[in-house]
Order: C-alpha cells, then sequence, then structure tokens
C-alpha cells in the first residue's frame, strides 16, 4: 500500500466530520431565522402602520435560563424588601409579602433546570410610521417565552 492510499481514508473521515459540522451549525441558523421572522411577524401585527415597515437589523440579543431568571428575580425581591425594611414605618404587610416571594422563588430555584431556556430576547430596528404617519427609526425588544411558545413586547 502506498502513502496515498493511506492517507484517502482519513480525508473520507474528516470529509464526514466536516458534512456534520456544517449540519448542525446551518440547522441551529435555520431555528434562529424563523424564530427571527416570527419575532419579525409579531412586531408588524403590534405596529401603528403595518404596511410601513422597513426593517434595518434584527438579531438575537440573549438567552436567559429558568436559573438565571429566578436568581434576577430573588434579586429583585430582595433589594425592594431591603429598601421597605430601611424605611422609618416598613410596612409589616410588605416585607411579609417580599419575605413570601424570595422564599417561594429559592425553593424554585432549587428544582429549576439550569439549561432550560425560560426567554430569548430578540432585538428590531426598523423604520416605521407612527402614530402621526411620519415615518421613523424605531428600535423594539421582543421575549419569546419558550414554555408558553408566545412572543410578549418588552418596549413596544
Amino acid at each position: 500500500m502506498n502513502n496515498v492510499e493511506l492517507f484517502i481514508p482519513k480525508i473520507q473521515n474528516g470529509m464526514k466530520y466536516l458534512v456534520i459540522a456544517i449540519f448542525f451549525l446551518n440547522s441551529c441558523s435555520t431555528k434562529e431565522n424563523e424564530l427571527l421572522k416570527n419575532g419579525e411577524s409579531f412586531l408588524k401585527q403590534n405596529l401603528n402602520d403595518p404596511a410601513s415597515y422597513e426593517k434595518i437589523t434584527a438579531e438575537i440579543k440573549d438567552t436567559i435560563t429558568s436559573y438565571e431568571f429566578l436568581k434576577d428575580a430573588i434579586k429583585y425581591n430582595t433589594t425592594r424588601y431591603e429598601d421597605e425594611v430601611k424605611r422609618e414605618s416598613p410596612s409589616t404587610m410588605l416585607t411579609d409579602f417580599y419575605s413570601q416571594k424570595i422564599d417561594s422563588l429559592q425553593k424554585a430555584m432549587q428544582v429549576a433546570d439550569s439549561n432550560e431556556v425560560y426567554y430569548i430576547e430578540l432585538n428590531y430596528r426598523y423604520r416605521a410610521k407612527n402614530k402621526f404617519g411620519a415615518l421613523v427609526v424605531q428600535n423594539s425588544q421582543i421575549r419569546y417565552f419558550a414554555k408558553e411558545a408566545k412572543f410578549f413586547p418588552y418596549d413596544l
């Protein structure tokens, strides 16, 4: 067997892995493109004049897991609890509410899957007519909640 015959199986193996990698990369970008396209449809439905929509950019800004969301919620409620306690005359009802909320979130965090996607934040920059009919450049954020499979405006 000469050197060329020994080298051909290595090339074929390398090509096989390259094809598999391209397939996975393509499937990821296809899912992202579909998500952005569906988000854009949702955005258009909520505009003053959907026919005037002209996309400038669309991107996936961030993916938040359930664990990250709960961690942020605990931080937010802890800050509110501490602010209330520092007041001259703190409300017992509010301090109890925040305390119970924090306990509940901590329990949920213990069983939360750190890989489960809670929501995906999408950013759009576009031109569209505002409520006065003027064509203006706008920025919008939309959140896609994975469990509910629904889009919600974050700043429309």
